[in-house]
């Protein structure tokens, strides 16, 4: 009987239509310890994903600048591009949202003063933590190391998403997964 149910697991298993995901890294830089990586992946059938990570060797995340992000995004863009590879639609901050210091300092700061997020209960006066962080990082100041080689590449930022979001000990919201929404400005036949 069990040799009967595993072979109706396998028959399943073998059934299902299989979708081989492509990642390849776009662009590599090190500095010091930490690892800078932004690769294009995607899902046959599927738009692309820029993912940027920000890592040791020994995967613990670094912190990265405004300038290092917009530099090296830039060439990986560059290389993108020269390489005709799937279009792309987000650009995933890989790691968590505290790999980008001047996003945290904001947020944390914004939310101090913030008449939209209730600092006693740790969340926003209405609706999810989600929802209002996406609010507060949707703005041309913090995306600009993202703007500035995303538009010279023919991108636009269409938003930001950001989920899983934690609150520290002062009850306000310092970090949490992040992906930036884009559209090319010029339509690909």
């Amino acid at each position: 009987m069990k040799n009967y149910h595993f072979l109706l697991v396998c028959l399943f298993m073998i059934s299902l239509p299989v979708s081989a995901g492509i990642s390849q890294v776009l662009h590599l830089q090190t500095y010091g310890d930490c690892e800078l990586t932004i690769s294009h992946d995607t899902v046959v059938g599927f738009d692309g994903v820029i993912i940027i990570r920000f890592r040791t060797k020994d995967y613990k995340p670094c912190l990265v600048s405004k300038e290092k992000l917009s530099e090296n995004l830039d060439k990986a863009l560059q290389y993108f591009k020269s390489n005709k590879l799937t279009e792309v639609t987000s650009v995933f901050l890989g790691g968590k949202l505290s790999s980008y210091p001047w996003m945290t300092e904001y947020l944390i700061s914004r939310s101090k003063v913030s008449n939209e997020w209730n600092s006693i209960l740790g969340k926003p006066i209405s609706g999810h933590a989600n929802t209002y962080v996406s609010k507060v990082l949707n703005s041309d100041t913090i995306l600009k190391p993202f703007l500035m080689p995303l538009s010279k590449h023919q991108y636009e930022i269409m938003g930001i998403d950001c989920e899983k979001i934690m609150i520290n000990s002062d009850k306000l919201p310092y970090d949490g997964l992040c992906w930036i929404s884009i559209k090319n400005k010029i339509s690909i036949p």
